[in-house]
């Protein structure tokens, strides 16, 4: 079974390795786009990077990829700008970082409900 799960904010250790992974290799792919709608100006980048390389790998689940996730919002009324980062761990070998971004935002319009001008 494939899976692409989001690494909670509760797992610091997991997550402070993975970002010194991050530090240490090439990312295998890098997509980024902006969106305006609902009152907002949003700001995505999505980078992809081998767990393969990390001797943990296989202790995250038979990972291949690890997926960070970056959003920039800018509230076009208020002009407040906020800043959310998530990373995501997978077993697909896939590379693109534009197919991650797809998918998590599939998902994200699933669960929610949620409608976009975007896909």
């Amino acid at each position: 079974m494939n899976y692409v799960v989001q690494v909670k904010r509760n797992q610091p250790t997991l997550i402070e390795k993975m970002y010194e992974l991050m530090l240490q290799q090439a990312p295998l792919s890098y997509y980024e786009t902006e969106e305006k709608n609902h009152g907002r100006h949003d700001y995505w980048s999505v980078t992809v990077y081998d767990s393969t390389l990390c001797l943990k790998a296989k202790d995250w689940l038979n990972s291949k990829r690890y997926i960070e996730v970056r959003k920039i919002s800018k509230n076009l009324k208020t002009k407040k700008l906020s800043e959310n980062s998530r990373i995501y761990i997978t077993n697909l070998y896939q590379t693109d970082a534009e197919f991650y971004r797809t998918c998590l935002k599939i998902d994200f319009i699933k669960k929610y409900n949620y409608k976009s001008n975007i896909m």
